[in-house]
């Protein structure tokens, strides 16, 4: 949870920091593992989201309500598609006579 918490206030020459001192510590046994700043982040932060959509979580009434999503069955989606088809083929109409008679005035 701290690393989301100090994440915004690191620069970049600050992460590569971290990073050098990681990658420093492995082969003098300092460490037995390397870590990647980025990594630490990115768990921390997902870890946070996940906990703040828990109804429970103090953070939880800042965000927004869900959306709901629209149902769309194939028939309603079928018939969108006809019409919008069915307007193409009225457009591509008026713009064939519109050509035509633009031609016959030449």
């Amino acid at each position: 949870m701290t690393a989301s918490s100090f994440a915004g206030q690191l620069s970049a020459d600050d992460r590569n920091r971290i990073g050098d001192v990681s990658r420093k510590a492995l082969p003098r046994v300092v460490t037995h593992t390397a870590f990647d700043i980025e990594e630490i982040i990115d768990s921390a932060n997902r870890k946070l989201f996940t906990r703040i959509t828990q109804p429970g979580h103090c953070l939880h009434h800042l965000l927004p309500l869900p959306k709901p999503l629209p149902i769309v069955s194939r028939k309603d989606n079928f018939l969108t598609n006809s019409l919008s088809s069915s307007s193409h083929s009225i457009q591509k109409q008026f713009y064939q006579s519109m050509f035509l008679s633009i031609q016959m005035i030449d």
